[in-house]
């Protein structure tokens, strides 16, 4: 009976960490793991990305047209650090993809101030936004003996698209202002 209860526990136990061994783990850092990968991220103006202000989310998917959103995104690291991600580890608990398996991967990047994610940021289409060439990665897996993944293979450095101010509602008042008194007096010469 208690050889039962011992195979029984050993049995849910097998069971219960097979959910662990499916998680897929990729890495979110532009630095490489062992630094291998150095491929900093800039502004428009050729300035390092730094803090808060720029976010970064790792985007995969099976091949270049199903690339989806991985979650946590990253700030970028300030000082002499800047240009370069806080790097993160993202387990993939939806089974959406394979531990020890190779994706395809992008890095996209946006200023905060345009919202919260890049697909907001992006929908604006006031620049702000960036993202890398598509390249590879192979995921780690979770469980028993956890593996890291190999980090963004073919990452090179990028720039945001130029940040395009969008007119004020006085600058608006002031053009349709403008346009109207042009029409006024050229109706009356």
């Amino acid at each position: 009976m208690i050889r039962n209860i011992a195979i029984g526990a050993w049995i849910a136990c097998s069971f219960g960490c097979a959910q662990c061994h499916a998680d897929a783990i990729f890495a979110l850092s532009n630095s490489g793991y062992g630094l291998t990968v150095l491929a900093p991220v800039y502004d428009a103006d050729g300035h390092l990305l730094a803090g808060n202000q720029y976010m970064a989310q790792l985007y995969a998917g099976s091949d270049q047209n199903s690339l989806t959103p991985l979650s946590p995104s990253a700030p970028f690291l300030t000082g002499a650090l800047a240009g370069y991600l806080q790097s993160t580890l993202i387990t993939d608990r939806s089974g959406n993809f394979l531990k020890n398996s190779e994706y395809f991967v992008q890095l996209r990047v946006w200023d905060t101030s345009l919202g919260s994610t890049w697909q907001i940021a992006a929908s604006k289409g006031l620049g702000g936004v960036g993202e890398s060439s598509t390249g590879r990665e192979q995921t780690g897996g979770s469980g028993g003996v956890p593996s890291l993944p190999s980090g963004l293979s073919g990452l090179h450095s990028f720039s945001l698209s130029p940040l395009v101010p969008e007119p004020s509602t006085y600058a608006l008042i002031g053009v349709g202002g403008a346009m109207l008194w042009w029409q006024s007096r050229r109706k009356s010469a």
